[in-house]
């Protein structure tokens, strides 16, 4: 397969035209321009969504929450996009660190037909803040797409199915606490402990095994 180079993709084209960029059209994959950094993307874990009908019920769930600085901006992007489910699923890929010091960089390294490639670069200060940030990237990627990649990060490949998950996640983890229940997977096969919990936080994710 013929690899192409991207830039990187900001919000829809409102042309009939697809916008192309470095070769690459942007009915392939986009980027919605909601604020990167947020903290009540605390609440929200990674997820796609692939209706319009879950997109209602997701926006009026963040509607609904507090603590959020720039929530009127991040639905707002949302809701402007007028997205075609039939074409597009929408991936919401949350990041989390330690530091507010530490510098995210995004780009859209590569794709083809079946695989996008999502590159970031992060720096690490000498000298960090103890404030926990949070961050969150959007994108209409083509149903046509079997997988988004993120490479580099706190973990250096996270492979993401391009399917519909209220919780995502990833191909390359093999075990994760689904914020209630520990879990791992073998193959196609996937085993949680039972636990009976008060309260499931599907945004406390964390892969606890990764694939060597």
């Amino acid at each position: 397969m013929t690899l192409l180079l991207l830039g990187t993709l900001f919000t829809a084209c409102n042309s009939t035209t697809p916008d192309v960029k470095d070769g690459i059209s942007s009915d392939v994959l986009e980027r919605i321009a909601i604020p990167f950094r947020e903290h009540g993307y605390s609440e929200l874990p990674s997820k796609i969504i692939d209706s319009q009908a879950a997109l209602d019920r997701f926006l009026q769930m963040v509607k609904k929450q507090a603590n959020w600085n720039h929530k009127l901006a991040f639905l707002t992007a949302l809701e402007a996009e007028k997205i075609d489910f039939s074409k597009w699923n929408l991936l919401l890929y949350r990041m989390t660190e330690g530091s507010g010091s530490v510098g995210l960089d995004v780009q859209t390294k590569q794709a083809d037909k079946y695989d996008v490639i999502i590159n970031i670069k992060r720096t690490v200060p000498q000298m960090g803040t103890a404030d926990m940030a949070y961050y969150m990237l959007v994108y209409k990627v083509d149903k046509s797409v079997y997988r988004v990649n993120f490479e580099g990060g706190k973990q250096s490949s996270v492979r993401i199915r391009n399917k519909k998950a209220d919780l995502l996640v990833p191909d390359n983890c093999i075990a994760w606490f689904d914020g209630c229940n520990n879990c791992s997977k073998a193959d196609e096969a996937i085993v949680c402990t039972a636990m009976a919990c008060l309260v499931y936080r599907p945004q406390d994710f964390k892969c606890t095994k990764w694939e060597e």
